[in-house]
């Protein structure tokens, strides 16, 4: 975002801010300056990993090189109020929170926005509220026969129409209790990646048919991809019973306790998908239709509702939700503008630029970024789809 797109928003204070997890007072207590007490603390911030429910996350990387949050107000106002008249734009999990005041503000410019919901009297509902206009037909991204019949009756059938932006917002996530999709995956997993992923591959079709370089997917990704460990994939997530490879990769590859399995449910379906808007940034570049992802930030949303299960949690939740101890929780409207930013910017302000926050562009991590792994996930997803589709 140029310096004429930055509005005149409140500052936030400089002094950056960690959180940590409910146990840091305990890890403190560890001894620090020897190998073997190096290795202890190692072993036991594994351990206690499982106790915590929030990710280490500073007011640098949220700020991401700026003064300010950036919010929807700001990036409208950078823009003119017919920035995206004509373009057709798609999103998921619009009925509220930062999908809601995403598919708004791309009314305001303009855009002619098409809601899609687990109901179709929910996205009427909302389409009626924002001025947009809703698929009348139910998607629910957790089932792909739902998506399969969607694709069929909103995209064969004519309801959706040409589009030039779909952006993959609906998310789901610290779920407690293990819940599976009724395709048997992770609720997270399966929901957050492998819903939109099938959902993405079938209104493609659509995109391509939008003015030459202006085709665009939009991901909303998340920071909390950083948090997943090391090599950890699919299986593990899944998994059940202990797994033990040897005593030294054994924490590794046992079955998550169940508030740790809430918690890198999430964060491996979002670096999932970064994962996947590398892969299909890759694919698609000669197309012509542009991949961006995105992290909204510390955002108060529902994913909330399921995070605090214990009195010293719920209090620590009580202060990470106040703007008063932490200086980086964001509003709705902030935690949207990045991603308005992304579906209506110009694409020479975009560049090829894949993962932004705060309405600028900030390097993934490594695992993120990993072609192999990015490939690897795209065959996994491709399989699976096309297996239920033949079942």
């Amino acid at each position: 975002m140029s310096t004429a797109r930055c509005g005149a928003m409140r500052p936030v204070a400089a002094a950056g801010l960690l959180i940590r997890r409910s146990v840091a007072h305990r890890r403190a207590a560890l001894p620090s300056t020897t190998p073997s007490a190096l290795a202890r603390r190692a072993t036991h911030r594994r351990q206690q990993r499982g106790t915590g429910v929030v990710y280490a996350y500073s007011l640098k990387i949220a700020l991401n090189g700026r003064q300010h949050f950036e919010s929807c107000e700001s990036v409208v106002n950078s823009f003119s109020d017919d920035e995206m008249e004509g373009k057709r734009v798609l999103i998921t999990g619009a009925t509220g929170g930062i999908g809601k005041r995403t598919a708004q503000a791309l009314v305001e410019l303009g855009a002619t926005v098409l809601v899609t919901a687990r109901s179709v009297a929910k996205a009427e509902e909302c389409a009626a509220e924002i001025g947009g206009e809703a698929v009348p037909f139910d998607l629910d991204l957790g089932s792909q026969a739902s998506i399969r019949s969607f694709l069929s009756d909103a995209v064969d059938g004519g309801a959706v129409g040409p589009l030039d932006v779909v952006i993959a917002n609906a998310g789901i996530g610290m779920v407690p209790g293990r819940q599976k999709t009724v395709d048997g995956h992770d609720i997270c997993w399966g929901t957050n990646h492998l819903g939109h992923f099938a959902l993405v591959q079938g209104l493609l079709p659509l995109v391509r048919g939008a003015p030459e370089g202006e085709g665009r997917i939009v991901v909303v990704a998340s920071e909390t991809h950083r948090e997943v460990p090391s090599g950890f994939d699919l299986p593990q997530l899944e998994a059940r019973a202990v797994c033990q490879v040897s005593e030294a990769t054994q924490l590794e590859l046992e079955p998550l306790c169940d508030k740790r399995h809430m918690v890198v449910a999430y964060e491996y379906s979002k670096l999932c998908n970064l994962r996947w808007a590398g892969e299909l940034q890759r694919r698609l570049r000669k197309q012509g239709i542009a991949v961006h992802a995105c992290c909204p930030g510390f955002v108060q949303t529902g994913l909330r509702r399921s995070m605090a299960q214990s009195a010293e949690e719920e209090q620590l939740f009580e202060m990470l939700y106040n703007k008063e101890t932490n200086p980086m929780l964001k509003d709705v409207s902030e935690g949207a503008a990045t991603t308005v930013f992304l579906a209506a910017a110009p694409s020479r302000e975009l560049g090829r630029e894949l993962y932004w926050t705060n309405c600028h562009p900030l390097d993934p991590s490594d695992e993120a970024m990993d072609r192999e792994q990015g490939k690897a996930l795209w065959e996994l997803s491709d399989s699976l789809i096309t297996a239920y589709a033949k079942s």
